[in-house]
């Protein structure tokens, strides 16, 4: 799976805000579907 950066973005942030959006996501859906967090 290939990250697509913007230009001028270090890759070792976007791995980090990459990796926080998938928690948030998995997060947020977990509470939504009553199934609890996923990590």
């Amino acid at each position: 799976m290939e990250i697509i950066l913007p230009s001028g973005v270090p890759e070792c942030d976007a791995i980090y805000l990459y990796v926080r959006l998938t928690m948030y996501l998995s997060f947020s859906l977990g509470r939504l579907g009553g199934k609890g967090t996923y990590y």
